[in-house]
């Protein structure tokens, strides 16, 4: 099934050239542009002041005949443009043979060419006009003047395809989820590999995954060796100044309960002796029945109910005592969407903040070698309190100018630029904008229920010259909770 998907993937970057639209189920191709048109609303609904590009577009009337313009007006059935001329054209599109989106290519991105003669190019696009197309296969430029293309599409990245095929991936099926593992080991993905197979044998007791599990730890402790070998003041480095301990299991509990939406609850479970507490000390409160007969009738209340009233009286000496038993949708969107998917194997990677002091620079993530639920909690809570020259890495008060926001983007897009280092490269690039939106309905998510922080206590890493981290909240500010 997993060899499907990915055929199903390929399908989808190349068929229906020029008017088949994205689905949302699949990675989506950007089409840029590169005029000022319409005023841009951000995310709060608010008008920005920016001005929206444009697209560009070539729209061909029959194999001999094209219109090169910038798109002024488009629906099902018409096309308005400018074009290169200044004068302005309109085509109804069921008269067209296709048209030609083109990409503005900020930094070079993973695409592929689909030439006139039928073959098809791949590498990194540099250059989308209308006189050419510029793509760098194995670092030598190839120039294609514009009648020669058919099509360009941006590929998506490694994170969007994997975050795809995870999103159709049935756990269930052994058999499928052992084709995904090999997947990922022919992507030279170990670790995420290794986790998968890890699963893999704990729910299905696999021999298949068990040998192919031998093969990727043997290849991960060979690549440990070598950086070992490479790194050792680093090392040295790295035990003068550990990360601080994860978690524990009980605060990753507490961090769920406070992330619980009623409309859509997880599985949880509330013992009977936390209810009759509950009544025992609040029982003056309205919320709470003053016959007995009612409060008896409590004990067998949903426990979404008897978590509303928790919260309406903030009970939170009692909030522990709640057992959550599957993730809250926030942190399994963090989990699938964003920590797993991008943030650790880029942000987090040995050769980045996954690393010794010396390369980790201003902050450091947890990067261990199998991944759980107190490694997540301890490196959101790392991204929740971590202020550089007084810059929130997440800030819920203008989520733009978060750090982790502005350091994801293209140096040209960014208004906090990431510093510049050796590898870095961009997570939010024209071809990764699920990855964008995946972490903007994140943020709009924690954002939902008034989110700053969690009565936790942690003190996320900073190099020993340096501590710059606001105060541990003695309680959640959250204003409903």
């Amino acid at each position: 099934m997993i060899v499907q998907c990915v055929l199903l993937l390929a399908a989808v970057i190349f068929l229906g050239e020029g008017e088949t639209s994205s689905s949302n189920d699949a990675p989506t191709a950007n089409s840029n542009s590169s005029e000022p048109a319409t005023t841009v609303s951000n995310s709060n609904g608010s008008e920005t002041g920016e001005r929206a590009p444009l697209p560009r577009v070539i729209v061909y009337s029959s194999r001999l005949r094209s219109f090169s313009g910038h798109v002024l007006e488009e629906d099902s059935e018409m096309i308005r443009i400018r074009k290169i001329d200044g004068t302005e054209d309109r085509f109804d599109k069921s008269l067209l043979i296709t048209i030609a989106r083109l990409h503005d290519v900020e930094e070079p991105v993973h695409a592929a060419v689909l030439l006139n003669d039928g073959s098809r190019k791949e590498g990194m696009l540099e250059l989308d006009s209308f006189d050419a197309v510029h793509l760098r296969i194995y670092n030598t430029l190839h120039r294609y003047p514009r009648e020669q293309v058919r099509l360009v599409k941006i590929l998506p990245s490694f994170e969007e395809e994997l975050a795809w095929i995870r999103s159709r991936l049935d756990t269930d099926d052994p058999k499928e989820h052992l084709e995904f593992c090999k997947w990922l080991i022919r992507q030279d993905k170990l670790v995420e590999a290794r986790d998968e197979l890890n699963q893999l044998i704990e729910r299905h007791q696999s021999a298949l995954a068990m040998r192919e599990l031998r093969k990727v730890e043997a290849s991960l402790a060979i690549r440990e060796d070598s950086e070992k070998a490479g790194s050792s003041e680093g090392d040295e480095q790295d035990e003068q100044s550990p990360m601080p301990p994860l978690v524990t299991e009980s605060d990753v509990n507490l961090i769920r309960v406070y992330e619980i939406d009623l409309e859509n609850p997880p599985k949880m479970r509330i013992p009977k002796s936390t209810i009759e507490a509950l009544i025992d000390q609040y029982g003056a409160s309205s919320l709470i029945p003053s016959d007995e007969k009612s409060r008896k009738a409590m004990l067998d209340y949903p426990p979404q109910d008897i978590l509303e009233i928790m919260f309406q009286l903030r009970a939170r000496n009692l909030y522990n005592e709640v057992e959550v038993l599957t993730e809250p949708d926030s942190l399994k969107n963090f989990r699938k969407r964003i920590h797993d998917n991008w943030l650790l194997n880029r942000c987090g990677s040995r050769a980045c903040h996954g690393g010794p002091p010396e390369r980790a620079g201003r902050f450091r993530l947890h990067q261990m070698s199998r991944l759980d639920d107190q490694v997540r909690a301890s490196n959101l809570l790392t991204l929740n309190r971590l202020e550089i020259d007084g810059h929130r890495m997440l800030d819920w008060s203008e989520p733009e100018k978060s750090l982790l926001y502005q350091y994801a983007l293209p140096r040209q897009k960014a208004t906090m630029p990431h510093p510049e280092v050796n590898g870095w490269k961009p997570i939010f690039t024209p071809g990764a904008r699920t990855l964008k939106r995946a972490y903007q309905e994140w943020v709009d998510g924690m954002m939902s229920h008034h989110h700053k922080d969690w009565p936790v206590a942690y003190t996320p890493w900073s190099p020993p010259e340096q501590v710059d981290l606001p105060p541990i909240p003695a309680e959640t500010p959250q204003e409903t909770r």
